[in-house]
């Protein structure tokens, strides 16, 4: 796993509870081309498809902006399901 700079975590956090979710884990993994910004919400209900939908194209856009992580990588949003 890669060290993220703290900036992420802030715009991971501050897009999230824009959308009334959390983040509850945040995590950069693999190398190269084949690494993954693994991007884990939840909220005290169920959260939804579409509002996951959202928080990654929200994300997707703030970290195209701010560009805090170096290099390519596939931005993934779910949740811990059941």
């Amino acid at each position: 796993m890669t060290a993220l700079p703290s900036h992420v975590q802030e715009l991971a956090d501050r897009v999230a509870t824009g959308h009334g979710v959390e983040v509850l884990e945040l995590a950069l993994r693999g190398q190269g081309r084949g690494r993954v910004l693994s991007v884990i919400i939840d909220a005290e209900e169920p959260v939804e498809a579409d509002v996951v939908e959202v928080v990654s194209k929200d994300l997707s856009r703030a970290l195209d902006q701010d560009d805090p992580v170096a290099g390519s990588y596939t931005l993934e949003v779910s949740t811990p399901g059941l």
